[in-house]
């Protein structure tokens, strides 16, 4: 006749640690079990009429905790089971990776990443990926700076635009390979052939410069 509420640091997917099986539970008669262990928020759940939860942690305290944090809050009787999240972390972590191919200009990466540090006090990271077409080196130091978030960090994982004309005329394996190149983009049968033939370059000057 009593509420029966079990709190657990626990893992309901099996995993190494303290690993609990959920049906097996249902035979003690429980009206709500409290998880710990997993540090996000993955909904209030039933399974039969057992009532399970991870609040997460109130707050993110890396990288590896990103996303909105909070705490679970509500009503238990024997007969109903009214439980809501509320967020109440002050701080989000935030980790973003961006594509820089289609931008032209460090201010439009700074556009980008105050949109998506969403708020002043968050902490966030960006690591921007894909072709570097700004022609110059990405300041990450001077982004992360003019980002509005309460503190930024960016890293470039990015690839420099290769242009196959200065390459041409190179001495050695790179000129030779730049040359081969020429002619496959003049026999290639179409658009796609072509692509190919553009990707593999790329990827050969890379190994070339450590990339």
């Amino acid at each position: 006749s009593y509420i029966n509420i079990l709190t657990m640091h626990a893992d309901t997917q099996r995993g190494q640690y303290n690993p609990i099986d959920l049906p097996e539970l249902l035979q003690y008669n429980l009206d709500y079990v409290a998880l710990g262990h997993i540090h996000n928020f993955g909904g209030i759940k039933k399974i039969g009429n057992l009532v399970y939860a991870y609040s997460g942690a109130v707050q993110g305290r890396g990288f590896d905790e990103c996303g909105e944090k909070g705490f679970i809050k509500g009503e238990l009787s024997k007969e109903n089971c009214n439980l809501r999240f509320y967020p109440y972390s002050k701080r989000i972590f935030i980790d973003e990776i961006v594509d820089v191919t289609d931008f032209k200009s460090e201010y439009d990466l700074i556009d980008i990443v105050n949109s998506l540090s969403l708020s002043q006090e968050n902490i966030c990271r960006f690591t921007f990926v894909g072709t570097n077409n700004l022609g110059k080196q990405i300041d990450i130091k001077f982004i992360a700076d003019q980002c509005t978030c309460f503190y930024c960090t960016c890293v470039d994982s990015t690839k420099t635009q290769i242009y196959l004309d200065e390459y041409l005329g190179y001495p050695g394996l790179i000129g030779a390979c730049a040359l081969e190149t020429e002619k496959l983009y003049h026999t290639s049968a179409n658009d796609e052939e072509t692509e190919k033939v553009k990707k593999s370059f790329e990827l050969l000057m890379g190994i070339f410069d450590n990339r």
